[in-house]
């Protein structure tokens, strides 16, 4: 999960880059990059949801995804909200299990745009993260150890399942999967996963790393758009930089 939390977000904004001409427009999508990128950088603090959490209200509109899951042997550990270190939230999500442990589900919404909503998949080693992610959404760059594959939105469960272990297969990990059995031991797994992933970002030369962010957005419209939004955040952006440790 700590892979998907600000791509929808930063995404959306992206996705604006190439028809935005209005100095507003540019200034309101170069602001949501800016959050997105500083979100992808900075590591996280992962909470349980309880009840009477403001946020808890939220996550009953998950409850269809439920239905399609726990049939097919996933079981529902729990709510939890990805915070930054101020304590703000970044997004919220509905956490499922396979039945071997090796499996998470989640349903993820980032709280800027709240019916965006992204059903992902993801399987661990120690060292490494495999997403199935159902969106169309591009993203920002990811580190080599974190593999990402997409499939429709429109997919099924059940499909989406079944393409996400051939992915797994087809890896052919030399590590062996990482087990949970608990929202605890997931929130444990993925609060590691969001600190090597932050490690990755920060060890990366500046430039290289907005050029890289920039062609994970952009994807085809790179070639064409590329230059000129680098130039757009650099100058909107001091230095378009992350702090080093």
């Amino acid at each position: 999960m700590a892979a998907i939390l600000v791509g929808a977000v930063t995404s959306a904004a992206m996705s604006l880059f190439v028809v935005l001409r209005r100095r507003a427009a540019v200034k309101s999508a170069v602001m949501v990059v800016r959050e997105g990128r500083e979100d992808a950088s900075a590591r996280a603090r992962y909470r349980e949801i309880a009840a009477g959490d403001e946020h808890a209200e939220l996550m009953t509109g998950f409850k269809a995804d439920g239905f399609e899951l726990e049939p097919l042997g996933f079981r529902l550990l729990g709510d939890l909200v990805a915070e930054r270190a101020d304590g703000s939230p970044r997004a919220v999500a509905r956490c499922w299990l396979d039945d071997k442990g090796t499996t998470f589900a989640y349903l993820v919404v980032n709280l800027r745009w709240r019916d965006m909503p992204t059903l992902t998949l993801e399987s661990q080693t120690s060292t490494e993260a495999l997403l199935t992610m159902r969106t169309t959404a591009a993203e920002l760059a990811k580190p080599p150890f974190v593999h990402r594959q997409t499939v429709d939105p429109l997919v099924g469960h059940a499909e989406l399942i079944t393409r996400h272990r051939a992915f797994v297969r087809r890896h052919d990990a030399r590590e062996s999967l990482v087990q949970v059995a608990s929202l605890d031991e997931l929130r444990d797994a993925i609060t590691r996963s969001n600190a090597r992933t932050v490690a990755w970002r920060r060890a990366q030369e500046p430039d290289a790393l907005l050029d890289a962010d920039l062609r994970g957005l952009l994807g085809r419209g790179y070639a064409r758009h590329g230059a000129a939004w680098a130039k757009v955040l650099r100058a909107s952006l001091p230095r378009a930089t992350v702090r080093k440790p």
